[in-house]
């Protein structure tokens, strides 16, 4: 059976094809097994590029202590890399190749 599957994954999106076989175990039960054919990702640029405003957030609060300058703007900076990480982390969708299987697994419950 061919499956294609969309994928989210941390802060990469992408397309995965490939081939899922169904074997009896020796054991008892079912092997699957999953042989990828073509896999297309890309980075979610717009969760990078808040992330990387977060990261010049934080680049007055590791520098303060080298230089008393910046100490004015360590609280600013930790603002804008809390904001920035809660804001990228609370709109990811995460899954693996755990949640894969319980899908397949459950669309061959259904198909009987």
């Amino acid at each position: 059976m061919k499956r294609r599957k969309a994928e989210v994954v941390g802060l990469r999106r992408g397309l995965f094809s490939g081939w899922l076989t169904a074997s009896p175990s020796p054991a008892g039960g079912t092997v699957l097994t999953l042989r990828g054919e073509t896999a297309h990702w890309r980075v979610h640029r717009s969760a990078a590029a808040v992330l990387i405003l977060g990261l010049l957030g934080a680049v007055p609060v590791l520098l303060w202590p080298l230089s008393p300058d910046f100490l004015a703007l360590a609280p600013v900076g930790l603002v804008l890399l809390f904001l920035a990480w809660f804001m990228v982390v609370s709109r990811l969708r995460t899954a693996g190749g755990a949640e894969f299987l319980e899908a397949v697994r459950d669309r061959l419950l259904r198909e009987g």
